[in-house]
């Protein structure tokens, strides 16, 4: 793909009919293409030669031209200056035949993340020259977390180069993002937990550097992404990394551990082998987009350092289908001890709920039990006395009824006691219950921990409630049974110790003189 023949030999057939240069040099980076040479003046250009120059420069990119001969400048032009062209040609005196250097700078300006490319050979040249360090320090500049656009009219189509760089033959606004800013916030994130990096890259992923195009494309610009790429997608998986005089320092854990340097002072001798770039990327997809990606980048870590060349960073083929064959094996044993831990757990919450049932039946059966023994009492003194004498309430005497109220006195004490005690196994089970349910909080997740513990937590509503309405109702039935045979009582000894028909009297009388 060459970009860069229609403006060049508008610029070198200025000063000569053939466009024939003694010296010629052409630098463009992100910032500036520079293009000097050295010819023989063959003719002198009118203004409209280096207006024909001037339009095949992008109109957000500003000019310069300088015109030099025996290093003395002899004209200089300017069009950031709004410099009238005519006033730089006749600046220009020169002799026909003579030699002039010619110097012709672009300086580039990026317009709503676009750059122009004007030179795609030589810029190709200058990302080669590069250290890893600066062109993914240059590239994070450049993108600004959005969309970077290569631009230049001459190309074939315009496609993607990465996910976050396009190569456009026409001008497009960039102004949205290629790459989700959650997305990177949570990635980043991921790396750091699971990486150790001594050298700060601020936002760039994987995606940003990943060359998804193969064809109409110069391949020595695929090479370098790839090169890049797979550079940097390994960084996602490495232990530790750091960076010291451009050299890559990393170590790899796994069933293997790897301690390694690779020479990364310039893009084109970093000697790895890029091919495995897609398999690398591949990989880093499946750990980092979704489920447990702490579990899968140990499993790839494990998997990966018995298949690669630690020096040259090569996979082997079969890398990917291992370490997910043996994601899924490790997912089966999980499961299995899932499966475990909720049947172990099912089964203490039943033998829990069974306790709560325990608690609740020996609070009903000391009711029972008061109860029947206070019966059992009355009625032997009733059938006693009914068997001898006939008569049930004589056999209450002053004595039996002293003794018939301190039980009932007894009963009340029975009752506060075994409240106290209902509370307190209820306390007790709750510090139980909560203890069990923190001792399981690291191997089950919080929801379900919740879903299972709740059914049978007696904290929860419907168990609270029932617990709560069971104490409540036999209380009450206990209080009552107390107060009944209480009045019975006291009936029985108004009875036999107070005259009935002069205790009306005496309430007719109070009641006329009321009256």
């Amino acid at each position: 793909m060459d970009t860069s023949s229609n403006l060049f030999n508008k610029i070198s057939s200025l000063f000569t009919s053939d466009a024939s240069t003694n010296e010629k040099s052409i630098i463009e980076d992100f910032s500036e293409v520079k293009i000097s040479f050295r010819q023989i003046v063959q003719q002198i250009p009118n203004a409209e030669g280096y207006n024909g120059v001037i339009t095949e420069i992008n109109n957000w990119d500003n000019i310069h031209i300088s015109i030099k001969q025996d290093d003395e400048i002899l004209a200089n032009f300017a069009n950031r200056n709004s410099e009238p062209i005519d006033v730089f040609v006749s600046e220009i005196d020169v002799e026909l035949g003579s030699e002039i250097e010619l110097i012709f700078t672009i300086e580039k300006n990026k317009e709503n993340d676009v750059v122009s490319i004007y030179f795609l050979n030589h810029f190709i040249d200058y990302l080669e020259s590069l250290s890893f360090n600066v062109f993914v320090g240059i590239l994070e500049k450049q993108i600004n977390k959005k969309r970077l656009v290569l631009y230049n009219p001459e190309f074939e189509e315009s496609c993607f180069l990465t996910q976050s760089i396009l190569l456009s033959n026409q001008v497009e606004s960039t102004n949205k993002e290629a790459i989700s800013h959650t997305l990177r916030e949570e990635r980043k994130k991921m790396a750091i937990a699971l990486c150790h990096w001594e050298i700060e890259f601020n936002f760039l992923l994987p995606e940003d550097l990943y060359p998804i195009i193969e064809d109409n494309i110069e391949q020595k610009l695929i090479e370098i992404f790839k090169k890049v790429s797979l550079l940097y997608t390994s960084m996602f998986f490495f232990d530790y990394l750091n960076l010291k005089n451009d050299y890559l320092i990393y170590k790899l854990n796994g069933y293997r551990t790897f301690n390694e340097q690779i020479n990364t002072s310039m893009i084109n001798q970093i000697d790895i082998s890029y091919s495995s770039n897609k398999l690398m990327y591949e990989i880093y997809q499946w750990a980092y987009k979704g489920g447990n990606t702490n579990d899968k980048v140990s499993i790839a870590r494990n998997i990966i350092s018995l298949n690669f060349n630690p020096k040259t960073l090569e996979l082997a083929e079969t890398v990917f289908n291992a370490i997910r064959s043996n994601y899924k094996i490790y997912e089966r044993q999980n499961v299995k001890q899932y499966i475990e831990v909720r049947n172990k757990l099912s089964e203490i919450l039943v033998d829990l709920q069974g306790k709560i049932d325990k608690i609740v039946s020996e609070f009903v059966n000391d009711y029972k039990k008061n109860i029947i023994t206070l019966i059992s009492f009355f009625i032997s003194i009733i059938v006693i006395k009914v068997v001898s004498k006939g008569d049930f309430i004589g056999g209450f005497t002053n004595e039996i009824l002293i003794l018939s109220y301190s039980f009932l006195i007894i009963s009340v004490g029975l009752l506060l006691y075994s409240r106290w005690e209902f509370d307190k196994r209820i306390s007790m089970f709750n510090k139980h219950y909560n203890q069990l349910q923190n001792r399981y909080k690291d191997l089950l997740s919080e929801k379900e921990l919740s879903k299972i513990f709740n059914e049978c937590n007696p904290d929860d509503v419907n168990s609270k409630s029932f617990i709560e309405q069971q104490k409540r109702n036999y209380t009450i039935l206990w209080i009552f049974s107390i107060l009944v045979l209480a009045i019975a009582l006291t009936i029985i000894w108004a009875i036999n110790n107070i005259d009935i028909i002069t205790g009306v009297k005496k309430i007719l009388k109070i009641l006329l003189h009321a009256i």
